[in-house]
């Protein structure tokens, strides 16, 4: 059985076009679309300020903010492919000519061992530097900490004190090599995923 609308017609589900921009809805796509065919031009900027009054309406933003009417105006000559001939109450800015955003810089130095984390390893290379002493033995161990709890959070690698002096001595080029066995490092438990308590 088919789904029938009030005046007896079949339902028309509208799957084509495509609406440009959703947070409008396909009726002021429409209304775009039905002012790029009208003949006469005054016509068209009536039903043009209409269309923007009405995706004010939608939005619920400032009534008086000209950066947002500039946008709605935008909008609107994005829904039109830029085509609406009428006299734009700003400066039109294409969508499709913007520039296109500069790419962020990203780090390129890799970490030797990334479960780690750069400043793990940072904290290693400055600690390298340090004399030897009560202090430095703190900071070392205030490290390994750390790392033995990134590989049991990451649960793929032993988190044995032994591996986690060895990583040390390995970041820091043989400048420190603790001993656990005797001091141990705490042990870490995790959670497993999707468990809240």
């Amino acid at each position: 059985m088919q789904d029938q609308n009030p005046s007896g017609g079949r339902v028309v589900y509208h799957s084509e076009p495509a609406i440009k921009l959703p947070e409008y809805g396909r009726l002021i796509q429409s209304m775009a679309e039905a002012a790029l065919k009208m003949p006469a031009r005054q016509d068209r900027q009536t039903y043009a300020n209409l269309i923007v009054r009405l995706m004010k309406k939608l939005t619920e933003q400032p009534q008086n903010d000209s950066e947002f009417e500039k946008k709605l105006w935008n909008h609107l000559a994005y829904i039109t492919n830029y085509q609406l001939d009428i006299d734009w109450p700003y400066p039109i800015v294409r969508h499709d000519t913007a520039p296109a955003p500069t790419k962020m810089a990203y780090p390129q130095r890799g970490n030797r061992m990334r479960r780690y984390g750069q400043l793990v390893e940072r904290w290693l290379g400055e600690l390298a530097t340090m004399p030897e002493g009560p202090k430095r033995d703190e900071l070392v161990r205030l490290i390994a900490s750390r790392m033995k709890r990134s590989t049991a959070e990451e649960r793929t690698q032993t988190d044995s004190d032994e591996r986690i002096a060895h990583d040390i001595a390995l970041y820091t080029d043989g400048a420190i090599r603790p001993d656990f066995s005797h001091n141990r490092l705490p042990d870490f438990k995790t959670q497993k995923k999707g468990k809240n308590k």
